[in-house]
């Protein structure tokens, strides 16, 4: 979700000029800050100066250092989250969404009482996240002297996780470390009886669904399921499992309704990795069985996916694509107004942009399916042709081999998702590099890569020079990323050599 439009402008430009710093991973001129951030010398003195009184957020010492007309960065990759991620909670508009997720409603007075803001500035700020949630078919509106959210309850939960996950990355923990203690460990509980270990960055997502879910009903602000979800309803209880223990433990531990039990299953359902082993199979044998839409969509579009799977997939494999399938249909069932995924990447405008073939091969299936299965589902049309996109890149790729690199992925897509990412990116720069894929890190990161090590027991993740790729990238600034892989490539060989 692209959070920035929330941001006053002096931040984004902060901002800004923090990322390419990091980015550059060493000296860099002002001269070519300037030009990478398109801001004026005076701009990026002033932010720098800025920048440099915030090293008290951190216990490290120095933040920056200058010398002559270079500057560097000098943080590690967990220094630098936990910076933004410190700057970015500092900021009004997230205190205003903080407030608004744990009381449901929040008088005038008690944000001038927690901003500092006079009167106009807060209407100002409140027009500004109004228009933002506009986007997504949600609104505030400001009656009885109280600010509140409006809109259908299922969207605006997931709008808010979309932020607080965007901004906090599982770094650190948006309300009371009381509650993240409970509800850490009932999570934990949970996954237990899915006889699953999940990442850590998995679990704090869970949590942070569950926290969101708690304080909405807590502050009278039940979800409403859909009438036409009654089947998927009818599935959680008869095909799901664990789903008797996940709804006895919220209706005890947090007094929550049974309707919530399911909502919060349906989120657990947008994860292909909860299809995994006997559990998915029944899943979705319940879904055939009792022909949801959901179930008719996926076979629609496994029908036209179908010639390119039984040319390039072992058995494993093709079971994966349909749990990624159920997965994104779930996700496109309960969230159409999310076009993308929470990641803040647009990967559609990406495709369509750099790799076009697989766009129109996405686009095609798309059309052909939905005419098939006539579905609401098909309603979300970025959001399925960008997944169908990249399930085709992993079809239908080919690689050549030329300098190895090794390329870190972890995201908030699922797993199988991930995995077609990396193919369709080694596809994309195989002309280039060969791209070695190592095991992702515990702690969530973005896309990145990395010079390659002769000995990789001996990687050291904050000392290591990086490079990252966002799916946003033109090829204009691919050729940046080839000049400074070649950099790197040349520090690596007078590192051997020494």
């Amino acid at each position: 979700m692209d959070f920035t439009s929330l941001l006053d402008y002096s931040l984004q430009c902060e901002l800004k000029i923090l990322d390419t710093l990091y980015q550059n991973s060493g000296w860099i001129t002002l001269s070519d800050l300037e030009f990478q951030t398109n801001y004026n010398k005076k701009t990026i003195n002033k932010h720098l100066k800025l920048l440099s009184e915030k090293e008290e957020l951190l216990e490290t010492g120095k933040l920056l250092i200058k010398k002559g007309a270079g500057v560097k960065l000098c943080l590690t990759e967990f220094e630098y989250k936990l910076l933004l991620n410190s700057v970015l909670k500092s900021c009004v508009p997230f205190t205003l969404i903080k407030l608004l997720t744990e009381h449901g409603s929040v008088s005038l007075n008690k944000i001038k009482a927690e901003t500092f803001l006079s009167e106009s500035s807060i209407q100002r700020q409140m027009t500004k996240l109004k228009k933002h949630l506009h986007k997504y078919g949600l609104t505030l509106i400001y009656s009885k002297g109280q600010y509140l959210f409006s809109g259908e309850e299922h969207t605006l939960r997931y709008y808010l996780y979309s932020i607080y996950w965007s901004v906090y990355r599982g770094i650190t923990w948006p309300f009371s470390s009381q509650l993240f203690d409970k509800i850490s460990s009932d999570v934990e509980v949970m996954t237990q009886s899915l006889s699953k270990s999940l990442a850590t960055s998995t679990c704090s997502q869970l949590s942070l669904i569950l926290a969101i879910n708690f304080f909405r009903y807590k502050s009278g602000n039940p979800v409403v399921l859909k009438t036409e979800w009654a089947l998927l309803k009818k599935i959680n209880t008869t095909y799901f499992a664990p789903f008797k223990m996940v709804r006895a433990l919220l209706v005890r531990s947090y007094r929550l309704s049974v309707t919530e039990a399911h909502f919060f299953v349906f989120y657990l359902l947008t994860n292909a990795d909860f299809y995994s082993q006997n559990m998915g199979i029944l899943i979705m044998k319940g879904h055939e069985e009792l022909a949801t839409e959901i179930a008719s969509s996926v076979t629609a579009v496994y029908h036209h996916l179908e010639p390119l799977v039984r040319a390039s997939c072992s058995k494993r494999k093709k079971a994966r694509i349909k749990e990624t399938l159920f997965s994104v249909h779930y996700h496109a069932t309960l969230f159409p107004q999310f076009s993308c995924d929470i990641t803040n990447y647009d990967l559609n405008l990406y495709i369509k942009d750099n790799i076009p073939s697989l766009y129109q091969k996405g686009q095609k299936i798309y059309e052909q399916a939905k005419k098939e299965a006539a579905s609401p589902i098909f309603d979300a049309k970025n959001y399925l042709v960008t997944h169908y996109s990249i399930i085709c890149a992993y079809l239908t790729y080919e690689t050549y081999f030329e300098e190895p690199f090794v390329l870190f992925l972890d995201t908030d897509f699922p797993a199988l998702v991930n995995e077609l990412i990396k193919e369709s990116l080694k596809n994309h720069i195989k002309r280039y590099f060969n791209i070695v894929f190592a095991d992702s890190f515990s702690d969530p990161i973005d896309i990145l890569l990395t010079v390659p090590l002769k000995d990789r027991s001996t990687y050291n993740e904050l000392t290591i020079p990086k490079v990252f790729i966002s799916p946003q990238i033109k090829h204009s600034e691919l050729k940046q990323i080839y000049l400074k892989i070649s950099e790197l490539n040349e520090l690596r060989k007078q590192e051997y050599k020494s």
